[in-house]
C-alpha cells in the first residue's frame, strides 16, 4: 500500500508549477467558458501582501480566479482534495495548501501567516469555507478576520457569477471589487469575536454585492 500524501508544511517557497498552470488554465478556460472580467481596473499592480476574498460555487472557481486576475495567488484548499496522492501532487506545486474544515485548524494558518510574509504571492480565501450549491453567497466564517487581523493585510473582494449549474460554454462574469483597506475592517490587535464577525461580515456584503450585479 503507497503512503498518504504528506504535505511538506515546511515548505513556504513557491514552486514553479504555478506559471505553467497559469498559461494553461487561462487557455483552457477561454476555451471551455465563456470568461468576462468586470473591474479589472481594481486589481492591485501585484498580489503580494493581499488577501483575495471569493464567493465558493464550484471546485474550479481558482482557476476563474487565476484567469481574471491574471495574478499570483495561494489558494486555501480543504483538505479532502489532498486525499488522492496525484491530486495532492498537483495542487502542491501549484501553491495550494490544505486546510481541515471541521476543525481549527493551527498548521494551515500558520501556513498562510508563513506564506503572506513571505511575500511572493497573495492569499485566495473563499470565506464561506464551503461551495454554495444553489449560487447564492451564504455567512462567512471568521478565519478571513482572523488572516487579515495577523497580517494586517488589504482584502480585494471578487465575485463569480453564472446563471445555474456550471456547463461546457456557459457565461462566466468575474467582477472585481475595490480593495477593503485592513484599516476598514475594524480590527483590533488582540482577538476580538465581535470585530472578526463585523469584519467577515463586511468582506462577504462587499462579495454578495458584486455577485448580485450578475452579467450586467
Amino acid at each position: 500500500m503507497s503512503k498518504p500524501f504528506a504535505f511538506p508544511w515546511d515548505r513556504v517557497k513557491p514552486y514553479k508549477f504555478y506559471g505553467f498552470e497559469m498559461a494553461f488554465v487561462t487557455v483552457v478556460g477561454h476555451a471551455m467558458y465563456n470568461i468576462k472580467v468586470k473591474g479589472r481596473e481594481n486589481l492591485p499592480a501585484s498580489a503580494s501582501g493581499m488577501i483575495l476574498a471569493c464567493n465558493h460555487q464550484h471546485s474550479i472557481d481558482p482557476a476563474f480566479l487565476m484567469v481574471a486576475t491574471r495574478q499570483r495567488w495561494r489558494f486555501i484548499a480543504k483538505i479532502e482534495l489532498f486525499k488522492n496522492k496525484l491530486a495532492a501532487t498537483i495542487l502542491t506545486h501549484a501553491n495550494a495548501f490544505p486546510v481541515d474544515r471541521g476543525n481549527v485548524d493551527r498548521r494551515a494558518l500558520d501556513f498562510a501567516l508563513a506564506a503572506m510574509a513571505e511575500g511572493s504571492y497573495g492569499l485566495g480565501v473563499f470565506p464561506e469555507g464551503t461551495r454554495s450549491h444553489d449560487g447564492v453567497p451564504k455567512e462567512g466564517k471568521s478565519g478571513v478576520a482572523m488572516i487579515a487581523r495577523r497580517t494586517k493585510a488589504d482584502v480585494l473582494p471578487c465575485a463569480i457569477y453564472h446563471d445555474g449549474p456550471l456547463k461546457l460554454r456557459n457565461k462566466v462574469t468575474v467582477r472585481v471589487g475595490p480593495v477593503i483597506p485592513f484599516a476598514e475592517l475594524g480590527l483590533g490587535e488582540a482577538p476580538n469575536k465581535r470585530q472578526s464577525q463585523a469584519a467577515t461580515d463586511q468582506i462577504m456584503a462587499a462579495i454578495r454585492a458584486l455577485w448580485q450585479q450578475g452579467h450586467e
